[in-house]
């Protein structure tokens, strides 16, 4: 299961969008965790990562309590990328 982030409505913006991955090899890119915010039933995550870039998460609180994360933890992260549809 990857923890992935939650569809802002449209003109929201963010640095970057990446989801925690499971498991390492599952990902590209190493993150740190620089801050945590609540927003609600979901926990919004500050990244800074292995590349130097900035990104931006949201995580089901289940899902952040379950994991047990907080800043300065290093996590596997990879990008969030949009379905790709067909006609």
């Amino acid at each position: 299961m990857f923890w992935r982030m939650i569809r802002l409505p449209a003109g929201v913006v963010h640095p970057a969008a990446v989801e925690i991955a499971p498991h390492p090899r599952h990902a590209s890119l190493e993150g740190v965790i620089e801050q945590v915010r609540l927003r609600g039933v979901s926990v919004e995550v500050d990244l800074l990562l292995s590349d130097g870039s900035s990104a931006t998460t949201l995580i089901d609180i289940r899902d952040w309590n379950w994991l047990e994360l907080d800043a300065g933890d290093v996590v596997p992260v990879r990008p969030l990328t949009a379905p790709a549809f067909s006609a």
